[in-house]
């Protein structure tokens, strides 16, 4: 057995993956037609050269795709690997904090499902778009895993296990896979 020849393979099949990707994105820019949309109630209108940012950014994750074809094989795992900053503290701390975000998440929904349909005044969007991509994004890159802190999730999860004493009661099947967590995106996703 060829260890040599079974990397250059597969460094083929990641290269043609990226071609093929490469292409594809390039058919369907050089392909598409305008949209035919409707706006509905207020009109919001950017002021910037929205198709020099649109550019730039499919630029931005072709290249991408690019770049991570031919990088060697342990330098992507190194790219993103997780490092902390911020240390782990005891799981009581990060319990509080996790019930704590569940208790503003709460409420967000909330005032989001409760409030006004239009955009710029109801705090939903502006939570989901502004504080937790933009926001957590940016202090996750500056101080290391702070999702570990403010996941809404792991607090209650630790107190529904606890007062169950099961740890097995909670674990989905393995074909469920992570689909709640794709339909919980979909769901945030298209609120606005």
């Amino acid at each position: 057995m060829c260890i040599s020849g079974d990397r250059g393979l597969q460094r083929t099949r990641t290269f043609t993956v990226a071609a093929i990707v490469l292409a594809a994105v390039l058919l369907v820019g050089v392909f598409a037609g305008p949209a035919l949309a409707h706006v509905s109630q207020q009109v919001f209108v950017l002021i910037l050269p929205t198709g020099v940012y649109t550019a730039a950014g499919v630029a931005a994750v072709v290249l991408t795709i690019v770049a991570l074809a031919f990088i060697p094989e342990g330098a992507a795992a190194g790219l993103f690997r997780s490092r902390r900053v911020i240390g782990a503290g005891p799981q009581i701390w990060q319990s509080i904090t996790s019930l704590a975000a569940l208790a503003v998440l709460a409420v967000v929904l909330y005032a989001g499902f409760a409030g006004s349909r239009d955009p710029l005044a109801n705090p939903l969007p502006l939570f989901i778009w502004t504080v937790w991509w933009i926001g957590l994004l940016s202090l996750q890159a500056l101080l290391g895993d702070v999702w570990r802190w403010v996941n809404p999730w792991t607090g209650a999860y630790r107190m529904v296990r606890g007062s169950l004493d099961a740890d097995g009661l909670l674990k989905l099947p393995d074909r469920i896979s992570s689909w709640p967590a794709v339909v919980v995106f979909a769901l945030f996703a298209s609120f606005m």
